[in-house]
């Protein structure tokens, strides 16, 4: 009985959707939202990240304030909010580049007037990136005491990839781990 109902459903609305095609000779489009008639194209803010190419990059991909640009009714202190959460997302995912003291500067422009974008600038120093200063692979229980695993130790510690004087970034060091596992 449910598949029947739901089959004449779904005829009806078949049907329904042919009439109306037919009637017209077309049918109707969708909504033009790039036009603005239903959907506004103005954004609330303008993210403007002044960085080295590789953390502009990240954070225009990545940072959370991203998501918000396209929300017409925030308040100024939702923005306030998002923009004091966007330092500490930006601190995080620079990390991830292997910059753990950047200087991070954040502040909102008024637009020039009514009817243009206020602009959010983030700006980042990165400094300098963050070195592997020394590589320590240490072993214990049954392998670090057995003489046969010798080998296996060596190879271990030969095949970290994260050496000395590398970049330490959070992808160099998920590829060491995952090469030593």
């Amino acid at each position: 009985m449910k598949n029947r109902t739901w089959l004449a459903a779904l005829a009806l609305a078949g049907a329904a959707s042919m009439g109306n095609a037919q009637g017209s000779g077309t049918v109707p489009p969708p909504p033009d939202t790039a036009s603005g008639a239903v959907a506004s194209t103005r954004d609330a803010f303008v993210l403007d990240v002044q960085a080295p190419d590789d953390i502009r990059l990240l954070l225009t991909q990545h940072l959370d304030l991203q998501r918000y640009r396209t929300l017409t009714d925030l308040s100024d202190d939702e923005i306030a909010r998002l923009m004091r959460q966007a330092e500490q997302d930006a601190r995080q995912l620079i990390g991830t580049l292997g910059y753990f003291s950047p200087d991070i500067g954040i502040e909102r422009q008024p637009g020039l007037d009514a009817t243009s974008t206020p602009v959010i600038r983030i700006a980042v120093a990165p400094g300098e990136p963050t070195r592997v200063a020394d590589v320590q692979i240490t072993f214990t229980g049954a392998l670090a005491d057995d003489p046969q695993a010798a080998a296996l130790r060596a190879q271990l510690q030969s095949g970290w990839s994260l050496r000395h004087g590398d970049r330490f970034t959070q992808t160099a060091w998920d590829a060491a781990k995952q090469g030593l596992l």
